[in-house]
């Protein structure tokens, strides 16, 4: 007999008014996030490093279209089970990709897949 451990998960659902109010943030940047400051009470201002910046704005655009979104970190290496579960695909899909020798995407918001 097995068992499966589950991390716990943490569920944030937005509003449609906070829905709105991203969007109108978002219009207000010009649909493009450079830098992100974040102020502490009591404490210097500090710069979000680019590579978080960019994440946060994919959240930022896909809650203002309304899209479900979802963050978790990705082990090192994962079944091909795993990869398709992850990507919304067949396992014998990934299979067939892999053996095509098609760079697989770790996310939905990134550029479609390129040959090797």
């Amino acid at each position: 007999m097995s068992a499966t451990m589950t991390a716990p998960r943490t569920s944030v659902l937005t509003r449609t008014g906070e829905s709105h109010h991203a969007r109108d943030s978002f219009d207000q940047m010009g649909g493009k996030v450079d830098v992100i400051h974040l102020e502490v009470s009591d404490k210097p201002s500090t710069s979000v490093p680019p590579d978080l910046v960019a994440l946060i704005e994919q959240v930022l655009r896909a809650v203002t279209d309304g899209d479900t979104v979802t963050i978790g970190a990705l082990p090192a290496e994962m079944t091909t089970t795993q990869t398709a579960e992850q990507l919304g695909v067949s396992r014998p899909m990934v299979t067939k990709l892999i053996h095509w020798r098609v760079a697989i995407p770790h996310s939905r918001y990134t550029p479609p897949c390129q040959n090797y």
